[in-house]
């Protein structure tokens, strides 16, 4: 893990302002420290904001907070945290007895904003910080006199990346009504099961189906006869995960040969396999052995038996089918 300190001199007070990324709890809940919080310190100052992961944060709305970005401060161990949330990973908000929008929330971002220099847990905060950043072998002089800094904080080692996690489904991105391609949701895992930011290389394959004719006595089952299981199709992007915080990062992977919606032969279901080659931490490969190729509908699957398309005249594709 990285930690990146900041520290500045205010007045004849040496103020230390700690802004450190730290991995989420157990239970993805991070709660201000109401040992280090001023006395009075207004609950009205605080939101707990839910995530579309599920998981939930205390603390207030920092100043740097923009249309792209939620960025939350909370005081912790003697600590000024702060971290971006993009917003639309926000689900709602609740200050006291009020709950907020996401869109609300970020309408009224700038007026319910404050700086860390205008939090009173500072006041309280500043002259034990500035002594204990000073230490025993260093001295916090005022503003008309030297201030060493202290000396950098090993951070302990580099996080592994341990596991892939990968789930995969038929989309659609155009002004057309069939589906265009995969859309993988890919996260990268550490040995602890949480998010962390990576780049590297990310490889793609999906596996479908083409059922096999079978002869019997007196009937031919099936549509084709061939290999099982067709190589689909094949991908290879650029993959970069700035945010540890996130919940992972969406691929899209276009049809190539193959087309699900047009390709009739091929099975419903298909399996896409991910190789992720980080530089200096190896490979990881994960698999969704379900993906869905063809959501089903009963007007669809009817109008194909009949007329051996999935689509009415009046709808539009990119194929003219």
């Amino acid at each position: 893990m990285i930690r990146t300190c900041l520290l500045a001199t205010v007045s004849l007070v040496s103020i230390a302002t700690i802004v450190i990324t730290c991995p989420l709890s157990a239970h993805g809940d991070v709660e201000p420290d109401t040992d280090e919080q001023v006395d009075g310190l207004s609950d009205t100052r605080f939101f707990t904001v839910e995530f579309a992961s599920g998981r939930r944060l205390t603390g207030q709305i920092d100043a740097a907070t923009d249309r792209h970005d939620l960025w939350l401060r909370f005081t912790t161990a003697g600590m000024i945290v702060r971290r971006p949330v993009a917003w639309q990973n926000v689900i709602s908000a609740r200050q006291a007895d009020r709950t907020w929008t996401r869109d609300e929330l970020r309408d009224q971002a700038e007026l319910l904003a404050s700086p860390a220099d205008t939090d009173p847990a500072l006041t309280k905060l500043s002259s034990k910080t500035a002594e204990q950043v000073a230490g025993p072998n260093r001295t916090a002089r005022s503003s008309l006199g030297e201030w060493t800094p202290p000396q950098p904080v090993n951070s302990g080692p580099v996080r592994q990346a341990a596991s892939l996690d990968v789930t995969a489904r038929v989309a659609n991105w155009n002004s057309t009504v069939e589906s265009d391609g995969l859309e993988l949701r890919v996260t990268v895992l550490d040995a602890d099961g949480l998010p962390m930011p990576v780049s590297g290389t990310l490889q793609a394959e999906w596996i479908a189906p083409r059922p096999v004719a079978l002869v019997t006595r007196r009937y031919l089952i099936g549509r084709h006869l061939g290999p099982p299981y067709v190589r689909a199709g094949q991908w290879s992007r650029a993959l970069s995960i700035h945010d540890d915080w996130s919940d992972g990062v969406t691929v899209r992977l276009p049809f190539q040969a193959e087309h699900p919606d047009f390709d009739l032969d091929l099975g419903d279901l298909g399996l896409v396999n991910v190789r992720l080659a980080v530089p200096g931490q190896g490979v990881l490969n994960a698999s969704d052995a379900a993906v869905v190729l063809r959501p089903f509908s009963h007007v669809r699957n009817v109008r194909e038996r009949l007329y051996g398309t999935r689509f009415f005249p009046i709808e539009r594709t990119d194929r003219g089918q």
